[in-house]
């Protein structure tokens, strides 16, 4: 099972085709089946059901939700830090002129 959880956790970073996603809730279902002895032909839904789990469509989908929004909050800190740093070298431009050299930079105070 701690295969499974690795697997569901890295590849949400993924956009996955239906099919796929379909490929991989038999592989999740034959697990439940695996363990508690079912045969192919029979569901495994209540059993998912009682021992907590979701099943592997609805489990990706909830983990890529959670995967987007804390890459888009991650983008908005990034272009906060973004905007703060270019809006500070945009006055310290201003401030000590527009020179690409430290050696050409007019220093502050000094006539």
């Amino acid at each position: 099972m701690q295969l499974c959880i690795v697997l569901i956790y890295c590849i949400v970073a993924l956009n996955l085709p239906v099919a796929k996603i379909k490929d991989l809730g038999v592989c999740w279902n034959d697990c439940f089946r695996k363990l508690f002895g079912y045969k192919r032909y029979e569901s495994v839904k209540e059993v998912q059901y009682f021992c907590g789990e979701l099943s592997f469509d609805l489990i990706y989908e909830l983990q890529r939700w959670k995967f987007l929004s804390a890459a888009h909050k991650l983008c908005d800190r990034l272009f906060c830090l973004y905007y703060l740093q270019s809006h500070t070298v945009n006055e310290l431009k201003l401030e000590f002129g527009d020179t690409d050299s430290i050696q050409g930079a007019p220093k502050k105070g000094i006539p």
